[in-house]
């Protein structure tokens, strides 16, 4: 008689554990017969080179099997370690899926499950479980959590999507009050803080936030919050039932670290959310033996060290094919860079409109991703616009299931959102990626112009682009549309933080878009992408190989490892050494290229001297901070400004400014969208920004600066030594004249400039509406761009900037002094012909 047991015994002894074995035995469904290249050369080199090392990156395109990749590599770690392993994913609907494709393929595993313990199977080393991050990051984790009794022993964790968890793990440190559901919570703990911000002189910012009319978002200063944190757990301890969710599952996380914690106020909430994300309280996930980050988009490491506090000489360079394998074909196009495209709003939806009915119309489905709910509502009158996560869910089904092609509109959702083959054929992106969180914009601006920030920006396309094709037999057509992001693509520092992958098709997008010279070419060019035309398809692929480069080497590891180790340091209670890492960092001659990130690590020290009751070198130090970024909090006595370099000869500085563009085109649409800010009742920092941005095309050096009420709003630096002071004053009616105390704050900015710069002949300017003043405003002295003239300029200098599409980049210098010879636009002939005196009137 045969005996099966003994037989199934003797096999089990045998299972193989390398994961390209266990690949070959197992039982496979019809349609799956062998590895892509890729994903063989993945798992080879893991498994030969990398299965003993705790972190690793896995990369692959998106489409290129991950999934296969990651549940292959659980399975051999369960196996060969005797341990449980656990699978995490961003969303229960993408947890879904990777089960289902573990049961097609034959790979135990299991669903997680709230409300019941973990299965024996899981437990016991017999079937992978899969879940979402939160079931493992949160402070009733199963799992265990620092303090609890026990914590489960687990062989791996497979985090997929790793470069989607990264604001996932943060929510799981962050307590919201809201402002409309918890208004007397929310108005007890922002009280607490009204003269800290009077204190470092910024209590109309202040103000006004908690009025509704600035969107922005204040850190509280950290002395304050370290002052005050025991106030602040005893107002949520009394309102915790009406916190929520966020009392139970991250506010026990927070409670004991405060200290490590940003204080976040804004017009709908205060926010409480930890400096990076606190893992190490999760025993679980630190005594991994193995964690194993899987990622389409990830093209550096420094956010996975941030988040979860990999160590860096523990994480090979990424892991990827260099081949075309898995990746879908994307046909992007960019409308603006379109002879033929309409310059209105209207005009622009129309055309879409059309585009998207023609989709529909053919059983495809359609999806806009914008940045925002605001940017949404401008679609509402063409598509369905998503309310919350769960009706993205909704939706997503329904274009899955075919019930409904949409178009749908989906705010802020670049990631976690899969619609493969007709579900998606048409992708249009809308608007610049932005952050929606307290967080998100408060980092936006701490870190503004930073390799941080940009980075991030880059992910969020990434992850956006590929929503709609999702493996090697999948296409859609991608629209890029907005000056923001049209004008973010256009530079080459930026596009040097997408993956080669995404570089190479928009090299092809520049070049089919410029060649599209009228509505009826553009929808014959997205039919031959719909229709499978073989002329696109051969171009597409000819072209793709031929453009493909090396991925660039963007990340900052050290730094990243830096404020990592340091804020580990800080929690374990060692302070000292903390700041002594900071501190020889700096001392060693260390070179942080960044300004904005040397003045954040800074800020670090001084919190952490702070806490260690070193008050003097905190105050030195938040001073040193400031000076490097003045977009931190303010010291609460700051004297010192350091003065901007002299500028560079003007035509020279002018080339090196279109030199960042990929074209000159794409400069001048950069030039368009300033324009586009520099109007009556344009927001004021926006309106700001922009003066600021536009001395660039000038060749001018701008700096906005006006600090405890001294400095200017903006100020232009020019060669020939003679600076333009300006104050903004565009949110006023024409008919409004001057009065004295703008043309006094403008006086003191004066006063300030002459002080700071002694070389230059300092012009006050005052960017106004009206030409006219109070009388006793007394502005005989100072000099008016009315926005009048300032349409001018703009477009003198469009003018100036359309003449460099005749040249050759390397024509470029010595062409732009004749240019500028035939300008208004040197320094002397902007005071000339644009600025002008004010008309003073009795009011």
């Amino acid at each position: 008689m045969v005996d099966f047991n003994q037989l199934g015994y003797e096999a089990a002894k045998s299972e193989p554990i390398d994961p390209l074995d266990i690949f070959e035995r197992l039982v496979k469904p019809q349609g799956i017969n062998d590895l892509y290249n890729s994903q063989h050369e993945v798992l080879n080199n893991w498994y030969q080179k990398m299965k003993d090392i705790k972190d690793v990156v896995v990369k692959l395109h998106t489409g290129g099997g991950k999934t296969l990749v990651g549940l292959l590599i659980g399975l051999s770690s369960m196996r060969e370690l005797h341990k449980p392993v656990l699978y995490l994913t961003p969303t229960h609907q993408l947890a879904e899926q990777t089960f289902e494709q573990a049961q097609r393929i034959g790979i135990p595993a299991v669903l997680y499950e709230k409300g019941v313990p973990l299965v024996p199977d899981f437990l016991n080393g017999n079937a992978i479980m899969v879940g979402t991050y939160n079931c493992l990051f949160n402070a009733k984790s199963k799992f265990g959590v620092n303090g609890s009794a026990k914590f489960q022993e687990l062989g791996a964790i497979l985090l997929d999507d790793a470069h989607a968890s990264f604001p996932i793990i943060r929510d799981c440190f962050t307590l919201e009050v809201s402002s409309k559901n918890n208004k007397d919570l929310y108005e007890a703990l922002t009280d607490l803080f009204k003269y800290s911000f009077i204190r470092i002189h910024r209590e109309e910012a202040y103000e006004d936030i908690l009025a509704g009319r600035d969107s922005g978002v204040l850190e509280v200063p950290y002395w304050a919050w370290h002052e005050k944190s025991s106030n602040i757990a005893e107002l949520i301890r009394q309102q915790s039932n009406m916190i929520g969710s966020d009392f139970t599952f991250s506010w026990p996380l927070l409670r004991d670290n405060l200290n490590l914690c940003h204080a976040l106020i804004s017009s709908t909430s205060f926010t409480i959310t930890s400096m990076l994300p606190l893992v190490k309280l999760f025993p679980a996930f630190v005594n991994a033996d193995r964690r194993i980050y899987m990622s389409a988009n990830i093209n550096d490491t420094n956010e996975i060290i941030r988040t979860f506090g990999a160590t860096p000489e523990l994480i090979p360079t990424p892991e990827s094919s260099k081949t075309l394998v898995g990746v879908s074909e994307k046909m992007i196009l960019i409308p603006e860079k379109m002879p033929f495209y309409p310059q209105t709003q209207e005009d622009v939806q129309n055309i879409f409109s059309q585009m998207m009915e023609l989709v529909r119309t053919a059983k495809l489905g359609t999806i806009i991703l914008v940045p925002s709910n605001r940017v949404a509502e401008e679609w509402a009158d063409y598509a369905y616009v998503a309310n919350g996560s769960e009706q993205v869910e909704e939706y997503v089904k329904e274009l899955q299931s075919k019930l409904n092609y949409g178009p749908f509109v989906f705010a802020n959702r670049y990631d976690g959102v899969d619609l493969p083959g007709n579900a998606c054929r048409l992708l249009i992106m809308s608007g610049l990626p932005e952050g929606s969180s307290n967080y998100d914009k408060f980092k936006a601006t701490a870190l503004r112009g930073s390799e941080s920030i940009t980075r991030e920006i880059a992910q969020k396309i990434e992850q956006g682009i590929g929503r709609g094709a999702r493996g090697a037999s999948d296409y859609c057509v991608v629209f890029l549309v907005g000056r923001d992001l049209v004008n973010w693509v256009s530079i080459t520092k930026n596009t040097a933080y997408l993956t080669n992958i995404t570089r190479a098709q928009l090299e092809i997008a520049s070049q089919v878009s410029e060649s599209v010279s009228s509505y009826e070419d553009l929808i014959d060019t997205v039919r031959k992408c719909l229709t499978r035309d073989k002329t696109w398809t051969e171009f597409y692929r000819k072209t793709l190989s031929n453009n493909l480069t090396d991925d660039y080497e963007t990340a900052q590891v050290e730094e990243a490892l830096l404020e990592r180790t340091v804020i580990d340091l800080w929690q374990e209670g060692y302070k000292d050494k903390a700041i002594d890492k900071l501190n020889n960092y700096f001392k060693k001659g260390h070179t942080i290229t960044d300004p904005p990130m040397r003045g954040w690590l800074e800020q670090l020290s001084s919190k952490i001297y702070y806490d260690n009751n070193n008050y003097i070198a905190s105050e030195q130090m938040q001073k040193r901070a400031f000076g490097h970024n003045k977009n931190l909090t303010r010291p609460s006595e700051y004297t010192d400004y350091p003065s901007l370099p002299a500028p560079d000869g003007q035509a020279k500085a002018i080339v090196e400014n279109l030199s960042k563009y990929s074209s000159v085109n794409d400069a001048i649409r950069k030039f368009e969208s300033i324009a586009d800010s520099l109007v009556l009742h344009a927001p004021p920092k926006k309106f700001e920004q922009a003066l600021c941005d536009f001395a660039y095309f000038l060749g001018f050096k701008p700096e906005r600066h006006d600090i405890n009420g001294e400095g200017s709003d903006v100020i232009w630096l020019t060669p020939s030594k003679v600076g333009f002071i300006m104050e903004a004053k565009n949110n006023k009616n024409n008919d409004v004249p001057l009065h004295k105390k703008e043309a006094g704050q403008l006086n003191v900015a004066k006063n300030w400039f002459n002080r700071e710069y002694t070389h230059y002949r300092g012009i006050p300017v005052s960017v106004h509406p009206s030409d006219l003043a109070d009388k006793n405003a007394e502005a005989q002295v100072l000099k008016l761009l009315s926005l009048k003239d300032l349409r001018r300029l703009i477009s003198e200098t469009y003018n100036f900037l359309l003449q460099f599409e005749t040249y050759r980049i390397d024509q470029y210098e010595t062409n732009c002094e004749l240019l500028l010879e035939q300008s208004k636009l040197r320094p002397e002939d902007i005071e000339r012909y644009f600025l002008s005196n004010f008309k003073t009137v009795e009011h």
